[in-house]
């Protein structure tokens, strides 16, 4: 019997070492979703816009189950490309399963960070929502998002409504019972 503990105690620290270092590695993720941005509220112009959306970069898990994603998210509508040609994307998730999405970007030579606005993405990155930040009141430096009147790009999604069933279903527990529309 005592002869089978050490080895018991060997294979099984030896499975630990390997399942954390399976589950901490960083794994790449590279993504095309085709989304549509659209504004929220009962009352807000239906129209849609296409976008796509590509993701390239790598997402890291701590043993406490926090993520962080460093690569790039790139977003186009036609031809028009939506953020900064030469933007990195880092994301820390949350507990409610989104994060801010900074761009670093470089404005004539001087290196700033935007906030473009609040990302939630499924486990398996199929499906993005953004409550894309806009401007108040004409002023540059102030940006904000609301539920009720806000600005959202959503995919995999073709019209508003799978966009918005999109959004409520990878931003509920940061709605916390709030449903968009």
């Amino acid at each position: 019997m005592k002869k089978w503990i050490v080895p018991t105690i060997i294979v099984f620290s030896i499975f630990l070492i390997l399942s954390y270092k399976w589950y901490t590695h960083p794994r790449q993720i590279v993504q095309n979703i085709e989304a549509v941005e659209f504004h929220l509220g009962k009352n807000a112009d239906q129209a849609i816009m296409p976008v796509r959306i590509e993701i390239d970069g790598y997402l890291t898990r701590s043993i406490t189950g926090k993520k962080h994603f460093d690569g790039t998210i790139k977003l186009f509508s036609g031809d028009k490309r939506l953020t900064d040609e030469k933007s990195y994307a880092q994301i820390v998730f949350n507990l409610s399963g989104g994060g801010a999405l900074v761009y670093d970007e470089t404005a004539s030579g001087v290196p700033k960070l935007n906030s473009y606005g609040l990302i939630f993405i499924g486990k398996d990155f199929s499906s993005v929502a953004i409550a894309k930040h806009v401007t108040e009141n004409g002023e540059t430096n102030t940006k904000s998002w609301e539920s009720t009147r806000g600005m959202m790009i959503a995919g995999s999604a073709s019209s508003r409504e799978e966009g918005l069933r999109v959004s409520n279903a990878l931003m509920a527990d940061f709605l916390k019972g709030i449903a968009l529309d």
